[in-house]
């Protein structure tokens, strides 16, 4: 196959998926380096960070037996947590919303499991956050965060007495007859694919990180990922009610609004809506894309980080083709649109988890055209619509200003492959 032939990408498996009916479900290349094991229809993979959609759904479970709200103080639900002060402000909408303003945990116990191969305990978990401020204030800002995903599993099993795997296994599996399990079970399956690191022309095993929960370190494989929607959105699993809360953009203090929920990314791919969540460290490797509209599902697994092709681009020639779709040229169309002024200014946002300064980029206005700029790196904007401009060298990417009653751009949202990922709130002078 032509994904494998460049000989980066150990293996990895797609599935589409039209309501409960599997359109597409196939397996490409091998789970180990001799080549030995094709990846099947049945093999398990990391689903990474999609694992902190299933979990959320755990929670808004909870949250309908009355067992917990989104509006209770992180002090409240752990009261272990070492800063106090801290965890007064931080609520548990803030904390599943990636709008808490926690350090990310994932980093430095990462390194520390890498070096010493000592598994992290819970109490090693929250003395990370020993003496760490936060970023911003809760609810006023956007960044990516590990940190409350994996307080959420720590916080369900306090208030209920049951292991997080347990609680996945009452209100996922047995409700959907889906199997999710953490890697901590699963790793020692023969049908579990292992995680690989390409670099220097290899792959190299990386080791088997069984202590992420809530965050992460859920497996399953791409044809349940993919009918999982069937249950989650269709009121199999919550109340109608609960999925539209978890769908629901983020609003903040402020006015803003981010394109991510409790738990869920929201965007749109070729002009069509799509909410899910994706996975992974260097590039992605795992997708799931719900078309709500069309009740159409992609899910794509990989095994293989480091690669130069990462799942979003095996995500998007599938689903060009899937939806009979091409690539949008705005540039051929351009017109001059007025009152460009109102977008021009400075922009500044969290791209990581880990990234402790933020970045600027600037838009500026330049022979009657909008450009957006890192450092001395700009790239035209082309109009889409109200409020959205695309951008030619990532074809797959837009841009969405929010604006105030006047017109005037008060933040920048960034999709790539039609997800979104970035919040910039513009810099006031």
């Amino acid at each position: 196959m032509e994904i494998l032939s460049e000989g980066s990408i150990m293996g990895f498996s797609v599935a589409i998926t039209s309501g409960k009916r599997v359109l597409y479900n196939s397996g490409f290349g091998h789970i180990d380096v001799e080549k030995t094991q094709p990846v099947a229809n049945e093999t398990r993979f990391d689903i990474a960070s999609v694992s902190k959609l299933v979990g959320v759904t755990v929670i808004m479970k909870l949250i309908e037996e009355g067992r917990l709200s989104l509006d209770t103080s992180l002090e409240q639900l752990m009261p272990e947590f070492p800063e106090e002060a801290l965890a007064e402000k931080i609520k548990l909408r803030h904390m599943l919303s990636h709008t808490s303003g926690l350090m990310d945990y994932a980093l430095e116990m990462d390194r520390v499991f890498m070096e010493n191969g000592v598994l992290p305990t819970k109490k090693d978990l929250l003395a990370f956050f020993k003496g760490k401020d936060l970023r911003f204030e809760p609810g006023t800002n956007y960044q990516y965060c590990n940190s409350g995903f994996m307080l959420m599993a720590f916080i369900a099993e306090n208030i209920t007495g049951r292991p997080w795997q347990q609680l996945i296994e009452d209100y996922i599996n047995q409700r959907s007859n889906l199997d999710f399990q953490l890697l901590k079970y699963a790793v020692e399956s023969p049908e579990t694919s292992p995680i690989f690191n390409y670099g220097k022309e290899r792959f190299d095993k990386v080791p088997t990180w069984s202590y992420v929960m809530g965050d992460g370190g859920l497996t399953t494989t791409t044809e349940m990922l993919a009918l999982y929607p069937q249950f989650w959105s269709k009121g199999k699993i919550i109340e109608p009610s609960a999925y539209e809360k978890m769908v629901k953009p983020t609003e903040l203090s402020n006015s803003l609004s981010t394109g991510y929920g409790y738990g869920v990314r929201n965007g749109e791919f070729l002009g069509e809506r799509i909410i899910g969540h994706t996975g992974g460290w260097k590039t992605t490797y795992a997708i799931m894309a719900f078309f709500p509209d069309r009740n159409v599902t992609f899910a794509g697994l990989m095994n293989t980080d480091g690669t130069p092709l990462d799942m979003n681009q095996i995500f998007t020639k599938y689903m060009s083709v899937a939806l009979g779709r091409k690539i949008p040229d705005y540039s051929s169309g351009f017109k001059e649109i007025t009152n460009l002024y109102q977008y021009v200014g400075d922009y500044h946002g969290f791209d990581t988890e880990f990234d402790h300064q933020g970045k600027t980029v600037t838009v500026n206005l330049q022979d009657g055209q909008l450009q957006y700029c890192i450092n001395a790196n700009c790239e035209k904007l082309w109009p889409m619509g109200k409020n959205k401009f695309w951008l030619k060298s990532f074809p797959y990417d837009f841009i969405e200003f929010q604006t105030n009653d006047q017109g005037k751009a008060l933040a920048i949202k960034e999709y790539y492959y039609g997800f979104f990922q970035v919040l910039r709130k513009r810099v006031i002078e």
